[in-house]
């Protein structure tokens, strides 16, 4: 396959797209978090594009690496799902996107996530970039697309290996892969780690860490105190800006927004009537369904534990690849993805639909991902025998909308909001 022809026309349409999104927000202003996180990611996906200006390469990675040594090497990074979820849905080029990747061969089988970045990177819809980190932690699919940009754009590339369960081992065998990183992007930016610099990037990390823990046991109040699209940004935030002033900055942002409300036991939703699990990723093309359930149902999400339930870390400054490989295990989505489930993501959940005073919960399966709809009944069963609550599962594609239809989706969520108030 030859190597593509770079076109940024996409690219920048959805520059412009953020740009409009981010002047809406000024111009009807409804909380400063709100226009801080549209502000953040019109930064984000523009810097890219200034690769000539800035005078650093761009190096492409995969979920849940981490974004730290990237900042801390000085170089530009470019989240690859983040990006799938970004173009997409503001450009509204599904259809182009997905014919393009069918027609270089790929089956629609394939996570729609993977699927639109194989056709951003195989159609040179992708800014240039210099370098490709990948992983598998998660997506399998990870490991096939990340060779496969290597590959395609004839670019220096490099593979972290981790352990799947956490162990002692496999924690210092995931740091020694993460120092091996290190090497590389050393390789590609033409210049060694400043150590001064990793350990700055840390405690940004470490005090976005523990903010976002904050955020999250506020969010048991009765009535909630965050709609229900925050837990979702605050992720998104962590995936492109942790290790950073900025990202560090919307946390506390958020947090002080969070306490204000609980303080006036106040929340978004007027007359909150069903408090909600949201147990993995809604549908990233259909996130006004979110809105929906709140100003329709007064639905809200009360906690959402693949994103926000982070397990036990120990912060060892004179160590920081060490940290990172325990902070790679104790994040939310590691956590829901790794390990046996009861020992993590399913343990996760009981705690959070009792802490949270859950009434039911939603599992958003996704048709794409084979790890994440193996847990349905596990997961399904623990709440009710444990909990007692019962869960409704809305099949969908986390970027493909031709799979389940908005209405679909919606009807799915009316009986299950029926049964709800007739239970309670």
């Amino acid at each position: 396959m030859p190597v593509p022809t770079l076109d940024t026309s996409r690219w920048e349409q959805m520059v412009s797209v953020f740009e409009s999104m981010l002047q809406h927000r000024r111009a009807h202003p409804t909380s400063r978090s709100e226009e801080l996180y549209y502000d953040l990611l019109l930064k984000y996906y523009r810097r890219p594009l200034l690769r000539k200006e800035e005078k650093k390469p761009v190096v492409a990675h995969c979920l849940l690496l981490p974004t730290e040594l990237f900042v801390a090497m000085d170089v530009i990074p470019l989240h690859m799902e983040g990006s799938a979820q970004a173009v997409l849905p503001s450009l509204k080029n599904y259809e182009e996107s997905f014919n393009a990747t069918k027609g270089m061969g790929f089956p629609p089988e394939i996570c729609s996530a993977h699927r639109a970045q194989i056709a951003l990177f195989g159609r040179g819809w992708f800014p240039r970039v210099d370098a490709v980190v990948w992983s598998h932690q998660i997506c399998d699919g990870s490991i096939k697309t990340g060779e496969l940009y290597k590959n395609l754009w004839q670019i220096p590339g490099h593979f972290v290996d981790r352990a799947y369960a956490l162990t002692e081992d496999g924690v210092q065998y995931y740091a020694e892969e993460l120092e091996g990183l290190v090497h590389f992007l050393e390789d590609v930016a033409g210049h060694t780690l400043d150590k001064a610099r990793l350990s700055e990037v840390m405690d940004y990390a470490r005090r976005t860490v523990q903010v976002h823990r904050e955020i999250y046991e506020l969010r048991k109040a009765v009535p909630c105190p965050l709609p229900n699209r925050r837990g979702l940004q605050l992720q998104n935030i962590q995936w492109l800006y942790i290790g950073t002033p900025e990202g560090l900055a919307y946390h506390e942002t958020v947090l002080q927004e969070t306490r204000e409300m609980v303080e006036r036991k106040q929340g978004p939703v007027p007359g909150e009537k069903h408090r909600l699990l949201s147990l993995f990723p809604p549908p990233s093309h259909d996130l006004k369904i979110l809105d929906w359930m709140e100003r329709e149902h007064g639905a809200v999400i009360a906690g959402d534990p693949y994103s926000a339930h982070w397990g036990d870390l120990e912060w060892d400054d004179a160590r920081p690849y060490v940290t990172l490989a325990r902070k790679g295990h104790a994040s939310p989505m590691s956590r829901a993805m790794h390990n046996p489930p009861e020992e993590g993501t399913v343990a996760d959940i009981v705690e959070d639909a009792i802490k949270f005073k859950a009434q039911g919960a939603i599992y958003w399966a996704h048709v794409g991902c084979r790890n994440a709809c193996a847990l349905i009944r596990t997961i399904k069963d623990a709440l009710r025998e444990q909990v007692g609550i019962p869960t409704v599962v809305v099949e969908m594609d986390i970027l493909d909308p031709s799979v389940v239809t908005d209405a679909d989706m919606k009807d799915k969520l009316e009986g299950f909001f029926e049964t709800l108030s007739d239970a309670g």
